[in-house]
């Protein structure tokens, strides 16, 4: 598949490597950590907060995100939860999750779902069950849940947001609240609506939203930008992350060496070719230690390749990090990257067939920093340390081999225990990987299924994609009667609200 000549190279033997480097200082970030405490300090104080937190990939958001919630520990409540970037977004999904991460629910059956949800609410929030029963997607009893399922979908999704907000205000009546929302850029309609009545409670309760993004105006979570800062100024604290300086740059290439550091001509080297973007720098770093292209000299780092064989480009960087993984390695982080930036043990066991390779594996990609581990309850879960890591993973494989892992996802996805106990998210995500296993069929079964799901919870909107879907898939399997049946569906379809 390759357009020009590819250059051979003969094995002469093996070579060692250097240890990558571990740990990830923060520098450069002083005025941005400042400023975030601040943030905090007002909303312990009990004053809502609106955080923006704006930034290219790599440049830090995440760890940024992960220094303010080791400060908050104790003095807040913190909540989190992540949009998805993969096909037809589940309506509400981080909210969802955060909900189902307060509850403890982890992958139970309904009946544990519905259990806790019952126990945690309490007498107070009894009225607000039915809504957050059909966001979890279990039914409180066999007889049903409420009277939503005669309302429209407009008064549906309405019912679900005024439910959920004043869930989230019961919360923050024991200690203040913090909501943190990451890659909101990745938002669909149904979560940007919520959150956007959740930036309203910030009026009325210790509540204090925190939205992670990239600046990207075309989407839905540039438009709560807007709306904050238009709305919400008296609330907001607005970050724009730029690359880091060249002082701070050389700080943390330094930070990321033993001993005296680099000679001046390679930190100025890499400090020009990693632009100020730390995830960039780190890996940079990283490969060129692992070819021993860095070497110690004289107590002293020295780049012993020419600057213009350095990769140009940060996808081209961890393409390269990623090849140079042991095969076996490699092949389960592919398989972790076709389930998603986060996936669970179990499914990635069935996957990979092996579990004892998987458990090397893993290993391995923890200690080098591909993936971090999220947590042990109720299974093993991990997650790739940035989305442009899986997509470097993803960009290593095969149209043939990825098709494959995609269709070993959907059939393991199929028989786990997932965490929605009707589908929910996992509607989305089994036709996703049954369209990119060119399995149309499938893909077409549970896009209808998806879409019925999403019109249940009243977002018109992502239902009516959803069955457009549906029927460019039908068209194209030549499925009349499926196109007819779906047409019907769209035609039936009220509007939003």
């Amino acid at each position: 598949g390759r357009a020009e000549p590819v250059h051979a190279w003969r094995l002469l033997g093996p070579q060692l490597v250097a240890e990558a480097p571990t740990g990830r200082p923060l520098v450069g970030r002083e005025t941005e950590l400042r400023r975030l405490g601040d943030a905090l300090a007002r909303l312990e104080s009990g004053q809502g907060q609106v955080v923006l937190l704006v930034g290219e990939a790599g440049l830090g958001k995440s760890r940024l995100l992960e220094e303010l919630e080791g400060r908050a520990d104790g003095r807040v409540t913190w909540v989190e939860g992540q949009c998805r970037s993969f096909g037809a977004r589940s309506p509400f999904a981080p909210f969802v999750e955060i909900l189902r991460t307060w509850l403890e629910a982890g992958g139970g059956s309904e009946l544990a779902v519905r259990t806790r949800l019952r126990a945690r609410m309490g007498p107070e929030g009894a009225s607000h069950l039915p809504e957050l029963a059909r966001l979890l997607g279990i039914r409180l009893d066999p007889e049903g849940d409420g009277d939503l399922g005669d309302l429209p979908p407009g008064e549906v999704a309405a019912r679900l947001r005024t439910a959920y907000v004043q869930w989230l205000r019961q919360v923050a009546d024991d200690r203040p609240l913090a909501v943190v929302i990451d890659d909101v850029s990745w938002a669909d309609d149904s979560t940007a609506e919520l959150a956007a009545e959740v930036m309203a409670l910030t009026d009325h309760a210790p509540v204090g939203l925190i939205l992670a993004l990239r600046p990207d105006p075309a989407t839905r979570g540039w438009s709560l930008r807007t709306k904050a800062l238009s709305e919400f100024s008296h609330r907001l604290t607005a970050i724009d992350l730029e690359p880091l300086p060249q002082d701070a740059t050389e700080e943390l290439l330094e930070s990321l060496f033993p001993g005296d550091g680099l000679d001046p001509g390679t930190r100025r080297t890499l400090a020009e070719v990693s632009e100020g973007n730390p995830l960039y720098l780190e890996e940079l770093v990283a490969r060129l230690q692992e070819t021993g292209a860095l070497t110690a000299d004289h107590q002293a780092w020295t780049l012993t390749v020419p600057r213009n064989v350095l990769p140009p480009a940060l996808e081209g960087l961890l393409v390269a990090r990623i090849d140079f993984l042991a095969p076996e390695v490699r092949g389960v982080a592919q398989a972790a990257a076709v389930l998603g930036r986060e996936f669970s043990r179990p499914v990635l066991d069935e996957v990979v067939g092996d579990g004892q390779m998987a458990d090397t594996a893993l290993d391995a990609l923890v200690r080098g920093g591909v993936i971090a581990e999220r947590g042990r309850f109720p299974h093993q879960s991990y997650r790739f340390r940035h989305g442009l890591v899986q997509e470097a993973v993803l960009g290593t494989l095969t149209d043939a081999r990825r098709a494959e892992l995609h269709l070993a996802a959907a059939r393991a996805l199929e028989t786990a225990d997932t965490d929605e106990p009707d589908g929910g998210s996992i509607l989305e995500e089994l036709a996703h990987h049954y369209a990119r296993a060119n399995d149309l069929d499938k893909a077409l079964v549970y896009l209808e299924r998806g879409a019925d799901r999403a019109a249940q919870l009243g977002a018109a909107d992502e239902a009516g994609r959803l069955w457009l879907r549906a029927l460019r898939a039908a068209n194209k399997l030549g499925d009349e009667a499926a196109a007819e049946r779906i047409r019907a569906r769209i035609g039936d379809a009220p509007g939003p609200g």
